[in-house]
């Protein structure tokens, strides 16, 4: 396995590990935990919890669209 540290934009918390059966996925730089495949790209709720789009770029929009009104979908 290789990890790699892509350059911006993409954001800064992740990294993609490169596994020797030949998938790719991007993991937490921090800790290793996948949160998503290069083929699928990064899962909706990573998105919203970085702040990135499904391609690992900042994205700042999706960071607020996550966190806006999130007090209301906790009571539904």
């Amino acid at each position: 396995m290789s990890i790699h540290i892509p350059p911006p934009p993409c954001h800064s918390a992740l990294a993609i590990a490169h596994r020797g059966s030949g998938v790719s996925e991007y993991v937490l730089r921090e800790t290793g935990q996948a949160v998503g495949s290069e083929d699928e790209g990064v899962v909706a709720l990573w998105q919203g919890l970085l702040g990135c789009d499904e391609k690992g770029r900042d994205c700042e929009q999706a960071l607020d669209e996550f966190w806006s009104g999130w007090e209301e979908r906790t009571w539904d």
